[in-house]
């Protein structure tokens, strides 16, 4: 079944040398619920409103790593398997090898994207 648009949760981990990568945790889908009449005078401008703010996220960063360490034990045993084998994989198609002491923190973040 279609959707109007995503959300997704990440990871972000921000590295001293190379670009930031991310690890995509959860993706779901959302509807969009706009009842306005299409003839009401103001229904672009608050139809722009509504979309603007519906594709805003909800979740405020979420750091769960930085200085060399996580934030609580929690989120060590929850994510840390996630990203060793993010860290093996970029390792295995790339020369320049990246381990935790490169990571400078992690975030957990949250998109939100209309459809294609």
């Amino acid at each position: 079944m279609g959707c109007d648009y995503y959300i997704c949760k990440y990871l972000k981990i921000n590295f001293q040398s190379i670009l930031p990568r991310f690890i995509q945790l959860e993706r779901d889908q959302g509807y969009f619920n706009f009842d306005l009449d299409e003839d009401d005078a103001d229904y672009d401008e608050k139809y722009e409103k509504y979309i603007e703010k519906i594709l805003t996220p909800n979740m405020k960063p979420i750091i769960i790593y930085e200085k060399n360490q996580f934030i609580d034990t929690k989120l060590e045993n929850k994510y840390k398997l996630f990203i060793d084998k993010e860290l093996n994989m970029y390792n295995k198609n790339h020369d320049n090898k990246i381990e935790w002491k490169d990571i400078l923190n992690i975030k957990k973040i949250e998109s939100r994207f209309e459809r294609d």
